[in-house]
C-alpha cells in the first residue's frame, strides 16, 4: 500500500542538461531551417510546408499556445465511393501505429480528404532536441502513410500527379 500512502515528502525534481523553453512558432520554424524545410505563413499565420504528395501545418493551440499540432495532408483526394476501403485503411494504421493520427474528412467538392495529426502538450516547455524528434517524428511517419496512400490508390495519385503537371504546364504558358 505503499503506494498510495500519504507521504509528504517532496520528490526531488530531475535536473536536465538542457532547459526547457516555452513552446513557440519561432522555435518552430529554427528548427525547420535548422532541417532545410522550406515553409511560408498562411493566412492564420500558421506555418506551412509542402512535399511533392502532402503539406504540412504547425499550429500551436491551448490557452498559453502550449500545444503544438501538425497536421499533414495527402494531395490526392477520393471519390466517396472509396469511404469503406478509406476508412477500413486508415482504422488499420491507427490500431497498428502510435502516429501519426490519420483520419478522412470531406472537402468542399465532395472528395475525400485524408489527414494526419500529431499534438503534444508543451505546458512545461521542451527542449530544442525534443522539438526536433516531434517534427522529425510527424513528418517521416506521415510521409510513410502517404506513401502508403499512393500504393493502395494508385489510380487517385496518377490522376492527381496528371493535374499537377498540366497546371504547372498552364502556368509556364501564360
Amino acid at each position: 500500500m505503499g503506494f498510495f500512502s500519504k507521504d509528504d515528502a517532496v520528490p526531488t525534481p530531475v535536473s536536465s542538461a538542457a532547459p526547457l523553453a516555452p513552446l513557440s512558432l519561432e522555435r518552430v520554424t529554427e528548427q525547420l531551417d535548422h532541417e532545410g524545410i522550406v515553409y511560408f505563413r498562411d493566412e492564420d499565420n500558421d506555418i506551412v510546408a509542402t512535399w511533392d504528395n502532402s503539406a504540412f501545418w504547425f499550429m500551436l493551440g491551448g490557452g498559453s499556445n502550449e500545444f503544438l499540432r501538425v497536421q499533414g495532408r495527402w494531395y490526392a483526394t477520393l471519390d466517396p465511393s472509396r469511404k469503406a476501403q478509406a476508412l477500413e485503411l486508415v482504422n488499420s494504421w491507427n490500431a497498428e501505429k502510435l502516429w501519426p493520427k490519420v483520419y478522412i474528412q470531406l472537402n468542399n467538392q465532395a472528395r475525400l480528404v485524408i489527414m494526419t495529426e500529431h499534438d503534444v502538450d508543451y505546458e512545461a516547455g521542451l527542449t530544442d532536441e525534443q522539438l526536433r524528434l516531434h517534427l522529425r517524428c510527424v513528418i517521416s511517419t506521415s510521409m510513410q502513410f502517404f506513401e502508403h496512400l499512393a500504393q493502395t490508390f494508385p489510380e487517385e495519385w496518377k490522376q492527381f500527379e496528371a493535374e499537377r503537371a498540366q497546371a504547372q504546364a498552364e502556368g509556364k504558358a501564360s
